[in-house]
């Protein structure tokens, strides 16, 4: 699926603010009817992370917001390959599906969009 937007999130879950405004962003312009894709760059595919502790920080589940992305319409996921290699991830245990990206893959991706919002 091509979709108008494409938002990307190179942060972590929980160290700063970033990666929550990338899905707020995707939440909202999916809430009104835009179709919206995500890609997960560097530390943003942290955040696939199935086993999530952010209690301690006062912090929402970000796994659980990312489980509801399909009541969205937000069925595109994307992360960087590379990134979930050096960090020791995998997409089977990753919170929702995605499909992996190379990095000849990603740049077709970013140029298919006619808007990218980076977090």
């Amino acid at each position: 699926m091509n979709s108008d937007l494409l938002v990307t999130s190179r942060h972590p879950p929980y160290g700063n603010t970033l990666a929550r405004d990338a899905l707020d962003v995707a939440l909202t312009h999916a809430a009104f009817g835009q179709a919206v894709c995500l890609l997960f760059l560097d530390d943003g595919v942290l955040q696939l992370l199935p086993q999530q502790a952010p209690e301690a920080l006062a912090r929402k589940n970000m796994a659980r917001i990312l489980q509801s992305l399909t009541l969205y319409d937000i069925d595109t996921v994307y992360a960087d390959e590379d990134a979930m290699q050096r960090r020791g991830l995998n997409a089977r245990a990753s919170v929702l599906p995605i499909t992996l990206l190379n990095p000849a893959a990603i740049a077709a991706l970013i140029q298919r969009h006619k808007i990218v919002l980076s977090f």
